[in-house]
């Protein structure tokens, strides 16, 4: 099950807190893989070398609006990531911070609260090409598009992040 932890981290909620299985070292790894934006980019390459837009719109489940969590962005060409928060069933990139121009895939994490129990257990994710300063678009994880953890080669005990 995924849940942001008082760090704002996602991870698993288990009989031990995600921080206590994975400590600080993978969470600092994945901050400098991030801000050098080496996920198959240059090595030298950082998010403020791309044009990023202004992303917005509605995200729910099983047609309600989704109370809490996350929209990702991730750039199929550079690896860089932009992260929404979820607030009462809409999203807004801050200014600046939004999805990189191109090709993204966009992965939602849907939780019941903020900090709470996930609402479904898998993964949830969909192919959009950004192309202007401002992307819309509201988005609607249905229940037959989620695929679960084991049908991605994920062990649904193991964290994702």
């Amino acid at each position: 099950m995924m849940a942001i932890g008082d760090n704002g981290m996602i991870g698993r909620c288990g009989h031990r807190t995600w921080e206590a299985r994975c400590g600080g070292a993978l969470v600092t790894a994945a901050l400098i893989a991030g801000l050098s934006g080496c996920a198959g980019g240059d090595a030298g390459e950082m998010a403020s070398d791309h044009q990023r837009a202004t992303a917005s719109g509605s995200v729910t489940f099983k047609g309600q609006p989704i109370p809490a969590g996350t929209v990702v962005f991730t750039s199929i060409d550079t690896g860089i990531q932009s992260v929404c928060p979820i607030d009462e069933g809409t999203y807004e990139s801050e200014s600046g911070d939004g999805p990189i121009y191109g090709k993204n895939t966009i992965n939602v994490i849907g939780l019941e609260a903020e900090g709470g129990k996930a609402q479904w257990s898998g993964v949830w994710k969909h192919d959009v090409q950004i192309d202007g300063e401002t992307f819309e678009q509201n988005l609607e994880v249905k229940e037959d598009e989620v695929k679960p953890y084991k049908d991605i080669g994920q062990d649904e005990e193991a964290p994702l992040y």
